[in-house]
Formats: structure tokens, C-alpha cells, sequence
């Protein structure tokens, strides 16, 4: 960090968020903005209270809501979700996510356009860590979803069926369930989302849906910056890896603008099971439903799809799906 020649002393706190510190945020989430930020010692929202932690938030315990208010995070180094943040409010409320923060910048715009105020120190957001026994989703159904960091990860689970794992808002219902939330991702490091290896189900997603959802899945998904983007399905069935709204088996309508302004190499590639495909777009394989949106690369050097070996674990630029 450029200090104009001083020395500027960081002393954070670690953070864990278990079902009591969950719960507590629930309760403020009610009737105001919440942010959990590690430059202050807030024990009912699982601080250490050790000021000499290397600045780590992580989430152990569900984190489900509803309501208008915006609910921030912000980690001198990294955030780890082991369980689910997801808000269903239908007319907004903020996800924020910075990892490498630089304990100062709280503006999220001025945060996502400025990459000396975040993925300091290589501080990164894990979205599952390819161990969990439940499906995990980050995200706003209506507001936005703001992540900002060295690298992200969003990797579904090696060990357990259906551990799946997603930065957007995951729709179960079989009655259609609408969305209309941006996704925004800003990284000086690497995207990357891998599907699992477990036997059945456990995909990587960036996008509101999921496997099997049903509903109108719109908002724009931008990717300000970035090094490298690599999708890549794993080798069990259903292990998709995808960037965009949908999933395999989706129905309804999928929208929106997936923007990659500036990036270095983009991989998209199949697995070695039964629908294991990686897909930049909306829509997935066997899907059912209108499915618009363009995508655009402002900027990128090598661009490599290729599929899987079994059948229908397809390598696809573009919406739709087998």
C-alpha cells in the first residue's frame, strides 16, 4: 500500500460467524445496513478480539433474510463462505464482499473501480472449498452482488453429493421465482470455479438460478478486471461449471449482459461425466425457456472451450445449451 512514505499500522481482527453471530446479524439486518469489517472488535459479530489476526471473515452458519437493507463485509485479507448468504427481499438490499480491503474505503463503487482499496496482501473470496457437506449460495436476489478481491473461488464439493457451490441467488422453488440483481466482480488475481468430483450434482455457478430452478433469471453480470477466468466442470454427474443465469435443467426466462471488460486468458472446459459442461452464458443443458442477453469481451488474449468426455459435457460461448 502506497502510504506517501509513512508507515501505516494495520491491526485486524478475524471474524467467525457461527449461528449466534448469524443470528445477531439477522436481528440489524431488520432495520439497518449491517457491515462486519475487521479494523473493529464487534464480538456479537464474531470477533476474536485478538487485534494481531491476520483479518480473515469467515462464515460457518446460514445466513438467510429478507429485507432492504444492504449487508457488507470487508476483510484485511481473505472471506471465506462455508455456508450460505442469501437475500430474498424482492425489491433490493445489497451483498458486498471485499477481501484485501484496505481498511479505509467503505464506498463500494468507489471500491470495485479502484484496485489500490482491495486484494491486498492476495486477501480472496472462497466460496466453498471443494470440502463442503451442503450447498452453499452468496448473494441478492433483487439487489446487488458486489465482490471485490484478489482471486475468487467458487468450487463445488469433491466429497459430498449436491454440495454445490454459487455466487448469485439460488432459486429451489418449482413455482416460478424471479431475479433481477447485478452481479459485479472486481479481482487484480484469477476467477476460477470448478465443479466437484463428488458422484452427483455439485456444480460451480456465477448467476442467480441453479440446477433444476424455474423463474425469470435477469440482471446484468460484469467483470470489471481480472486475470485469468477458468470454468471447469468436474467429474461427476451434473458437475457443470457456469457463468451465467440458468443451470442445467432451468426453465423460464434468462437475461442480462455478461460484460468482461479487461482480462488475460479465459478456459472453459468440460468434465469426464454425464452433463458435466462449462458454459459462458445464460441458459444451460436441457433447459426450457427464452434465453436473450448478450456477451460482450471488451478485452481478453487467448479464449479456449473444449469439451468433456462423456456425452453432453459440452464446452459453449454463448446462451442456451445442449
Amino acid at each position: 500500500m502506497n502510504t506517501g512514505g509513512g508507515d501505516l499500522l494495520l491491526d485486524p481482527f478475524s471474524y467467525i460467524i457461527n449461528l449466534t453471530q448469524a443470528g445477531n446479524i439477522l436481528a440489524a439486518l431488520v432495520s439497518n445496513n449491517v457491515t462486519v469489517r475487521t479494523s473493529v472488535d464487534e464480538p456479537m459479530y464474531g470477533s476474536s478480539g485478538v487485534s494481531t489476526d491476520p483479518g480473515d471473515i469467515t462464515v460457518n452458519a446460514d445466513i438467510q433474510y429478507d429485507s432492504t437493507y444492504d449487508l457488507t463485509f470487508l476483510a484485511h485479507r481473505h472471506v471465506n463462505f462455508n455456508a450460505s448468504v442469501q437475500n430474498s427481499n424482492a425489491t433490493g438490499g445489497d451483498v458486498n464482499i471485499v477481501a484485501g480491503w484496505d481498511g479505509v474505503t467503505t464506498d463500494i463503487a468507489t471500491i470495485l473501480s479502484d484496485d489500490t482499496t482491495f486484494g491486498i496482501g492476495d486477501g480472496s473470496v472462497f466460496v466453498g472449498d471443494s470440502t463442503q457437506t451442503s450447498g452453499i449460495a452468496v448473494g441478492s436476489r433483487f439487489g446487488s452482488t458486489n465482490v471485490a478481491a484478489h482471486d475468487l473461488a467458487i468450487d463445488g464439493s469433491d466429497t459430498t453429493n449436491s454440495a454445490y457451490a454459487q455466487l448469485g441467488f439460488r432459486v429451489f422453488d418449482a413455482a416460478p421465482v424471479s431475479t433481477d440483481g447485478s452481479i459485479d466482480v472486481s479481482l487484480t488475481g484469477d476467477l476460477t470455479a470448478n465443479g466437484g468430483n463428488s458422484s452427483f450434482r455439485s456444480n460451480a455457478q456465477l448467476g442467480h438460478g441453479g440446477q433444476d430452478a424455474n423463474g425469470d433469471f435477469s440482471g446484468d453480470i460484469t467483470i470489471h478486471q481480472v486475470n485469468d477466468i477458468t470454468f471447469k466442470a468436474g467429474n461427476g454427474t451434473f458437475a457443470f461449471a457456469q457463468l451465467g443465469h440458468g443451470g442445467l435443467n432451468s426453465g423460464g426466462k434468462h437475461s442480462g449482459v455478461i460484460t468482461i471488460y479487461q482480462a488475460n486468458d479465459l478456459s472453459f472446459t468440460g468434465g469426464k461425466d454425464f452433463a458435466a459442461y462449462a458454459q459462458l452464458g445464460h441458459g444451460g443443458a436441457f433447459g426450457d425457456g427464452d434465453i436473450s442477453g448478450n456477451i460482450v469481451i471488451h478485452s481478453a488474449h487467448d479464449l479456449k472451450f473444449m469439451g468433456g468426455s462423456d456425452e453432453d459435457s459440452y464446452a459453449q460461448l454463448g446462451n442456451g445449451g445442449a
